[in-house]
C-alpha cells in the first residue's frame, strides 16, 4: 500500500469508517435494479479517493486502480460473452470493485482499530482508578474542557498506580490522540 496506515489518528479511522459506512447505500441501488448502480460505485470510489485527499492520507493505491477498471466497462459498450447484457457485465464488475474496495479499505484501518480498542480499554481502566482516587473530581473544576482533559492527563502520570499504564497508553496513541481516548472514557469530565 505505500503508506503506513497504522500512523493513522483516530478521526483519519473514522472518516475511513464513515465511507464504509455509506457502502450499503450505494449496493441498495442494486438491490431496487437500478441502472445508476455502476455509477454510484464510481461517485463513491471517487468521493472516497477525495477524502484521503482532503485528510492528507496516501491514498488507497488499490481505489484509482478499482475506479479505472470500473470507468474502462462503462465506457466500453461492447458485450462480454460471459454476461449476458452488457448492463449485467457493469453490475458484476461494480460489484468485483466494492468487494475489493472494501477489502482494501478495512485492511488499511485494520490495525489502528485494534489498536484503538485497545487504547480504549487501557483508557477505561484509567478513568476508574482516577474516580475512585478523586482525581476525575479535581479535573472536573478545571475549565475549558481541553485544559481538563490534560490536567487529567498529568495526574494520571504523577500517579503511582496509573503512571505505568498511561506510559503504555501514550505509546499505544500518541501524545494527542490519547487525549481522544480518554475524553471518550470520562465523558461527564
Amino acid at each position: 500500500m505505500g503508506c503506513n496506515y497504522a500512523m493513522l489518528n483516530i478521526h483519519q479511522v473514522e472518516l475511513v469508517q464513515q465511507r464504509l459506512a455509506l457502502l450499503p447505500g450505494v449496493v441498495d441501488f442494486q438491490h431496487q435494479r437500478s441502472s445508476a448502480f455502476p455509477e454510484e460505485t464510481l461517485r463513491w470510489l471517487k468521493d472516497t479517493e477525495l477524502v484521503f485527499e482532503n485528510a492528507g492520507l496516501p491514498n488507497i493505491s488499490e481505489l484509482p486502480i478499482l475506479r479505472s477498471r470500473l470507468l474502462s466497462v462503462l465506457h466500453n459498450n461492447t458485450k462480454d460473452p460471459k454476461f449476458p447484457s452488457s448492463r449485467k457485465h457493469k453490475e458484476a464488475i461494480s460489484t468485483e470493485v466494492l468487494e475489493e474496495a472494501e477489502r482494501a479499505l478495512n485492511q488499511a484501518i485494520a490495525a489502528k482499530v485494534e489498536t484503538i480498542r485497545e487504547a480504549e480499554g487501557y483508557a477505561s481502566r484509567l478513568v476508574a482508578v482516577a474516580k475512585a482516587k478523586g482525581i476525575l473530581d479535581e479535573a472536573r473544576k478545571v475549565q475549558p474542557h481541553q485544559e481538563a482533559l490534560q490536567y487529567l492527563h498529568g495526574a494520571l502520570s504523577r500517579d503511582q498506580d496509573t503512571a505505568t499504564a498511561l506510559v503504555h497508553l501514550n505509546g499505544l496513541m500518541g501524545q494527542y490522540d490519547v487525549l481522544v481516548v480518554l475524553d471518550r472514557a470520562a465523558p461527564d469530565l
